[in-house]
C-alpha cells in the first residue's frame, strides 16, 4: 500500500529491496501494476541475514537512485522466530530486525544527505510494534552482541514452542527487537539534529494487522492457531490498514523528525494512524508506557554501541 501511494502521489522511482524469492518477483509486479507507468519500479536483491549482502545492496541502491534517496523505509522483520545464529554469528532475528537494518541505513546515509540538500529533506522509517512495550526492563544489549558459546542469555535462550501467551523465549526476542527499532529511530533523530541534518527519523507501529508474519510463526510452534483467531477476532485489522501508519510517516507532509504512529484505537491495535511522539518527545498520556523508548542516556549510549559495533562504525 505505501508504495502504490508512493507511485499515485507523484514518486518517481520505488526500489523494493528484497531477499530474492518469488514473493519479491511478485511484490516488483504488484506495485508496477499499482503506480502510474511514470513511476519506475526496481528491484534489488538483499539477504538480511548477511551483513555482506546488505553492503551490497546498498552499492545497488545507490547505483539504482541516483545517488539521492528522500525515503529508506525500514519495513522487513521476522517474528518470534526460532533461536538461529546468522552467518556473521548474531542471532538472526537480533540481525534481520535491527542489525541488518541500521547497516543499510549507515550506508545509505550519505544517499539521504545528498536528497535533503536538494528536497529540504529525507526520511528514514523503522517499523516497530506493540510488542516494544513488553520488555518491561527496557533494552537488553547484551543480545544485539554476537552470541556466545552459550547462546542467548535468559529469558532469550531458544525454543519452547509455548505459544505467544506462554511468552516463550521466542517473544521475548522479538520483543526487544521491536523496542529496538522505535530507539533506534529516536537515537536517530538526536544525532541528526545534534549536526544540523534534514534528515528526519521516525517510527511506526502497525497495529495488529494481518500478515505473512503470523502464518510462519504458527508454522514454528510459537503463534498458536487459537492464539491468532483469538486476538484477530478481537482487534484485528488489514495488512492495507497496518500499512497507514508507516504510509504517514513515509509520505504525508509536516511529519516531524522523533515522531512516532500507531493506529489510533484499543491501545494501538488499529484504526487510523495518530502521532503519538513528535520531536522525539512522547505525549504524556504515553510516556509510561513507553519508557523503554524514553531511556536514560547510559542505556541509549549501551545499546547504541552495539548497534554500531556490528555495522562496523558510526551510523550518523
Amino acid at each position: 500500500m505505501t508504495c502504490a501511494q508512493a507511485g499515485n502521489l507523484g514518486a518517481s522511482q520505488i526500489i523494493l529491496v528484497n531477499r530474492a524469492s518469488e514473493r519479491a518477483v511478485k511484490a516488483v509486479a504488484d506495485v508496477k501494476a499499482a503506480v502510474p507507468a511514470s513511476c519506475a519500479v526496481v528491484a534489488v536483491d538483499c539477504d538480511l541475514t548477511s551483513l555482506e549482502s546488505v553492503r551490497a545492496a546498498a552499492a545497488k541502491l545507490g547505483e539504482a537512485c541516483g545517488g539521492k534517496l528522500d525515503v529508506l523505509m525500514c519495513n522487513a522483520g521476522i517474528m518470534a522466530s526460532p533461536d538461529a545464529v546468522s552467518v556473521d554469528g548474531y542471532n538472526c532475528e537480533v540481525q534481520v530486525n535491527v542489525l541488518s537494518q541500521m547497516l543499510l541505513v549507515k550506508l545509505a546515509m550519505p544517499l539521504l544527505e545528498a536528497a535533503a540538500e536538494v528536497s529540504g529533506e529525507a526520511r528514514v522509517v523503522t517499523q516497530s510494534s506493540g510488542a516494544r512495550l513488553g520488555p518491561k526492563d527496557g533494552i537488553k544489549e547484551v543480545i544485539f552482541d554476537k552470541v556466545g558459546a552459550d547462546g542467548l542469555p535468559e529469558p532469550f535462550k531458544g525454543d519452547t514452542g509455548g505459544g505467544m501467551f506462554a511468552m516463550s523465549p521466542a517473544w521475548h526476542r522479538y520483543g526487544q527487537t521491536k523496542l529496538a527499532s522505535s530507539l533506534c529511530a529516536m537515537i536517530l533523530h538526536e544525532k541528526l539534529q545534534a549536526k544540523g541534518s534534514k534528515v528526519k527519523a521516525i517510527s511506526v507501529a502497525p497495529g495488529l494487522a494481518a500478515s505473512d508474519l503470523q502464518s510462519t510463526t504458527n508454522a514454528t510452534g510459537n503463534m498458536k492457531a487459537w492464539e491468532t483467531n483469538l486476538i484477530f477476532a478481537l482487534a484485528g485489522q488489514s495488512a492495507n490498514d497496518g500499512a497507514l501508519p508507516m504510509t504517514e510517516a513515509c509520505l504525508m507532509p509536516g511529519v516531524e523528525s522523533g515522531s512516532f504512529y500507531e493506529p489510533l484505537r484499543a491501545m494501538g491495535m488499529f484504526g487510523p494512524p495518530k502521532c503519538i511522539a513528535a520531536g522525539g518527545t512522547f505525549l504524556p498520556a504515553y510516556a509510561k508506557q513507553e519508557s523503554g523508548t524514553i531511556a536514560d542516556q547510559q542505556t541509549k549510549a549501551a545499546f547504541w554501541a552495539m548497534v554500531e559495533k556490528a555495522c562496523g562504525g558510526p551510523i550518523v
